[in-house]
C-alpha cells in the first residue's frame, strides 16, 4: 500500500485505529505528508514512524510529542511492540 492509499483508508474509518505504523519513505505520500493528514483528522492518533535513516530536523521535531515515535530499521517484532506499547501508554497518560 502506498502512502495516497493508506491516509484514505484511514480517513475512510478514521476510529478505527488505535494507532498507525507509517515509513518515512513511501510511493505516492511520503510518511510526513501521511501523519499531517492523519493528524488533521485525529491529532492525538498516536504514530509510528519508521526508516533506515536518520530523521531530520523537521521530523525529529514531530518524533518528540507523545503522539509520534520513531523505529529504526532493521527491527525486530519485540522493538516494534514495545515502541507501540510506549505511544498508547503515553496516549492515555493525556
Amino acid at each position: 500500500m502506498d502512502g495516497q492509499q493508506g491516509l484514505e483508508r484511514f480517513l475512510a474509518s478514521p476510529n478505527a485505529y488505535d494507532a498507525v505504523v507509517l515509513d518515512i519513505i513511501m510511493p505516492g505520500l511520503g510518511g510526513a505528508e501521511v501523519l499531517a493528514g492523519i493528524h488533521q483528522v485525529r491529532p492525538n492518533t498516536p504514530v509510528l514512524l519508521c526508516s533506515g535513516y536518520a530523521p531530520d530536523a523537521a521530523l525529529r521535531t514531530l518524533i518528540d510529542t507523545k503522539q509520534v515515535g520513531f523505529l529504526k530499521k532493521p527491527y525486530d517484532a519485540d522493538d516494534l511492540l514495545a515502541q507501540l506499547n510506549s505511544l498508547l501508554e503515553a496516549q492515555n497518560t493525556q
